[in-house]
């Protein structure tokens, strides 16, 4: 018989942190949601990347938006742009092996 000591409970929170580019989480959404920063050079080739590609996205600025700055920041808890999400999905940074993970999200 298994001893129950050995199995550990992890939260959705504990998975996210040992998880490595997207949340396979939720059945995807009608846009992405982008925060991002004015002065982020991988936030500008993003949002580039995805208008070429027609997939819809909300862009939040969290310099010039403080609700945005405060959702990316606390519910979050984030620090770093591109910060991506979609459903309970999410992205840091803008990656090649992300490309076909943002087409495949976003409800068509």
């Amino acid at each position: 018989m298994n001893d129950p000591s050995q199995f550990v409970h992890k939260t959705i929170e504990d998975t996210k942190a040992e998880v490595s580019g997207a949340e396979i989480l939720a059945d995807g959404c009608e846009k992405l949601e982008l925060y991002t920063m004015p002065t982020c050079g991988h936030c500008t080739k993003l949002k580039s990347w995805l208008t070429s590609e027609g997939i819809p996205f909300q862009d939040y600025n969290i310099i010039e938006n403080r609700e945005a700055h405060i959702k990316f920041s606390q519910e979050y808890q984030m620090n770093k742009v591109p910060f991506i999400t979609c459903g309970k999905k999410t992205w840091t940074g803008f990656k090649e092996e992300y490309k076909q993970q943002f087409k495949d999200a976003v409800k068509k």
